[in-house]
């Protein structure tokens, strides 16, 4: 339900206007866990087989009616984000092949934008992808994952775009969930407790590319296991948060908050929403 109206797995409503509820309704048959607009077209991601037509795991649909369009990544496990770049779209989460050709593709995988084609560019992790941002000639990855096509890293990696080749920046932190971008500064969410050996819960940020810590250190804090930050989204200075917490810079706030992009101040917008469970 979405407004009181049946939506099947996703929906879309409108920001500055009423009625809020769009028409645009794609029936899916299972959990769509992310989603990036690319002019008139938008990607789903998730662990559906099907999304109006056969479409496994990822789709593409039409942004004014929501009917799906012919192309299909068609991959064999589940997606847990996506990120439109201008040459390719990129997605991670845990699938080790894509159906429609048998290419191996370990959790990350990327197609043409052009012509939808399965890229070459092909750097794989040993755990699930959790999220995807994008800058430049790099692309930036958090998830479970201890290694990089064979090179180590504790669930945060930079890699080229072009070549599928570890970069340089390092960025030392247990497992992000959450990875978000605003100019050069990286935003990272996820259960741990340090960035770089500073002391850092669950939510910090980074200078791309060089992976220097800022001084931007909210207190987010969960009494119970499973707990983290799992999304990250912005407006203007004002950066929200979805996850499994309790309070924010010692202030309720149950699972949801808002944030100021440059000092990590607690505002006061609150969203009632009950629980959130990560992307996994």
């Amino acid at each position: 339900w979405l407004s009181s109206a049946t939506r099947s797995r996703v929906g879309a409503s409108m920001i500055a206007s009423r009625p809020w509820l769009r028409s645009w309704a794609p029936a899916g048959d299972g959990t769509v866990r992310c989603m990036d607009v690319q002019g008139s077209n938008v990607f789903l991601g998730g662990g559906f087989d099907t999304l109006g037509l056969a479409r496994a795991r990822v789709a593409m649909l039409d942004n004014a009616t929501g009917a799906p369009l012919p192309w299909s990544g068609n991959l064999n496990g589940p997606v847990y984000t996506i990120e439109v770049t201008q040459v390719r779209t990129y997605f991670g989460g845990s699938f080790d092949s894509v159906l429609t050709t048998g290419a191996l593709r370990k959790n990350l995988v990327s197609f043409e934008n052009g012509t939808g084609a399965l890229a070459t560019w092909a750097p794989e992790t040993d755990a699930y992808v959790s999220d995807l941002e994008a800058h430049g000639a790099w692309i930036y990855v958090a998830g479970t994952f201890d290694q990089l096509s064979g090179v180590p890293c504790t669930g945060f990696v930079q890699i080229d775009t072009s070549t599928g080749v570890v970069g340089p920046m390092n960025v030392d932190v247990n497992y992000p969930h959450a990875l978000h971008l605003i100019n050069d500064t990286l935003y990272l969410g996820g259960s741990f407790n340090s960035i770089n050996g500073a002391s850092r819960n669950f939510l910090g940020a980074v200078k791309v590319p060089s992976g220097t810590l800022t001084s931007f250190a909210p207190y987010v804090f969960a009494w119970d296991h499973p707990y983290g930050v799992y999304r990250i989204a912005h407006q203007d200075s004002h950066l929200y948060l979805a996850g499994t917490f309790g309070s924010v810079n010692g202030e309720l706030r149950q699972n949801f908050a808002c944030v100021n992009t440059a000092d990590g101040a607690l505002l006061d917008w609150q969203f009632a929403g009950g629980a959130y469970s990560g992307p996994m």
